[in-house]
């Protein structure tokens, strides 16, 4: 005969036991879910004077790293990000900016990297940002319409080469007035026909 306490023993013991496996079971397929990658669906630009944007279109946002392995080259690291919608080179052509190159690389542990890299035209800054449905890059050059345009420099005056001239004092007599003009000689017709010559 079966004592009444050895049955309470089993109950205490197995229930456990049960309650754990169930969770288990329960547990495994939401183990096994894994989110969908973010995807970018197409490359597309802008072009203004003095300016240059590109954005990407994506599903969702997107976890970035960039750097500059040479001043004309922006590199933007997408860990996990699918970029097989987009072509592999898009030639952009203007004054900032002049192609994007797209390529999906093996990161880490196996999992994919793809890689955006921008080639620029010129020296010029750029700003990042990125929201739910883009990832966009500005490319700002001289004269933007953010900048102040430069002031004009006044030109300089012209050297002066030599010393100024000198106006000589007119001559004085000895009284110190104005001396007057030098006498000239005048001649005066003599009834003989003779001329005679006087200063006065």
């Amino acid at each position: 005969m079966m004592k009444p306490w050895s049955s309470w023993v089993r109950a205490a013991v197995f229930a456990p036991a049960l309650i754990l496996s169930g969770t288990a079971m329960i547990a495994a397929p939401q183990a096994s879910l894994e989110l969908d990658p973010a995807v970018i669906r197409a490359v597309r630009y802008h072009v203004e004077p003095a300016r240059t944007r590109i954005w990407f279109e994506t599903s969702g946002t997107l976890f970035y790293t960039h750097y500059s392995p040479d001043p004309l080259t922006l590199v933007i690291d997408l860990p996990g990000v699918d970029i097989s919608a987009i072509t592999d080179r898009t030639v952009v052509g203007s004054q900032e900016v002049e192609s994007i190159s797209a390529t999906e690389l093996e990161g880490a542990a196996g999992k994919s990297l793809s890689r955006i890299e921008i080639k620029l035209s010129s020296l010029v800054p750029y700003q990042i940002s990125a929201t739910e449905h883009a990832l966009t890059v500005l490319f700002e050059g001289a004269g933007s319409p953010g900048e102040a345009p430069p002031i004009a420099a006044e030109p300089p005056a012209p050297p002066v080469t030599g010393a100024a001239a000198e106006v000589p004092p007119a001559p004085t007599g000895s009284s110190g007035e104005t001396g007057t003009a030098p006498e000239t000689a005048q001649a005066d017709l003599l009834p003989s026909g003779k001329q005679e010559m006087h200063t006065s």
